[in-house]
C-alpha cells in the first residue's frame, strides 16, 4: 500500500525582529510556543519565516526615522509573492489553498498591506503590535489605505499590549485599524472566543504588555489557534 503524503497548510511570517538565531532572546525563541498549549490544538501546518538581516528598516525600505516608502515596500511586496513566497512553499507539503501571513511590528505593518492587496494570494493575515503609525503625517499610513483596499475574503487577527489612552505598543492605531475593518464589514470577535471565517476579525489587547519578542511569543497561540484549528 503506498503511503499518501500529509498535505500541509502553509503560514509565511514577516518578522521585524532581529534574526540572532538561536539566542535567547531571537525571533525563534520568541515565535517557539508550547507544545501542550498550542499545537494539540492546531490543524497541521507548515511555518516559513522571512527574516530581516540587521539593517531591517533598509530592507523594508524605511525612508527616514519617521517615515515609510510605500512605492518601495511595494516592491518588496512583490517579490515576496512572486519570487521568495512560491520558492519557500516549494519545499514544504501543503494543500495548495491560499496561505496566511503574520508579522509582528513592522512586519505586521508588511503582513496587512500584504494582505489586503493580494486577496487572490492570502486567505488570513495577523498582526501582532503591529507598526501602523508611518506616514500617518501623510496620510498615507495602513489607515489611509484600507478604505481603499475594501473588504476582502480575509480572516483578520489584530492585537497590541500596552494601553490605548496612551497609544503604547501602539494600541490606539491598532484600534483604530480594527475598527476600520469592522466598518468595512469585518465582524469583530476577541480572542479566544474567535472562529475563522473570510469575514472574522478576531482581536486582542493585553494591558501593558511591552513591544518585545517575548510578549508576542506569550501571544502568539491566539492567532495560530484562531487561523489554524484543529478539525
Amino acid at each position: 500500500m503506498t503511503r499518501q503524503p500529509i498535505r500541509r497548510r502553509a503560514l509565511s511570517i514577516e518578522l521585524a525582529s532581529e534574526p540572532t538565531w538561536g539566542s535567547a532572546g531571537s525571533a525563534r525563541g520568541a515565535w517557539r510556543v508550547g507544545r501542550l498549549r498550542v499545537v494539540q490544538a492546531l490543524a497541521p501546518m507548515a511555518m516559513r519565516q522571512v527574516v530581516s538581516g540587521g539593517l531591517r528598516w533598509t530592507e523594508y525600505r524605511y525612508r527616514t526615522e519617521y517615515g515609510l516608502s510605500m512605492t518601495a515596500m511595494q516592491t518588496f511586496m512583490d517579490f515576496q509573492v512572486t519570487e521568495l513566497q512560491p520558492h519557500a512553499l516549494a519545499q514544504v507539503r501543503w494543500n495548495h489553498e491560499r496561505v496566511a501571513v503574520a508579522g509582528s511590528s513592522l512586519g505586521g505593518l508588511v503582513s496587512m498591506h500584504l494582505a489586503l492587496s493580494h486577496p487572490q494570494t492570502y486567505s488570513a493575515v495577523a498582526s501582532l503590535s503591529g507598526a501602523f503609525w508611518p506616514l500617518q503625517d501623510e496620510h498615507d499610513a495602513l489607515r489611509d489605505h484600507v478604505p481603499g483596499y475594501g473588504k476582502q475574503p480575509l480572516a483578520v487577527y489584530i492585537d497590541s499590549g500596552g494601553n490605548v489612552g496612551a497609544n503604547s505598543d501602539g494600541a490606539a492605531d491598532s484600534a483604530e485599524v480594527r475598527d476600520l475593518l469592522v466598518g468595512l464589514g469585518w465582524a469583530r470577535s476577541d480572542s479566544p472566543a474567535c472562529t475563522p471565517s473570510a469575514t472574522s476579525l478576531c482581536y486582542f489587547l493585553e494591558p501593558g504588555a511591552t513591544h518585545d519578542e517575548l510578549a508576542w511569543k506569550a501571544r502568539a497561540w491566539r492567532f495560530l489557534r484562531f487561523l489554524f484549528p484543529a478539525s
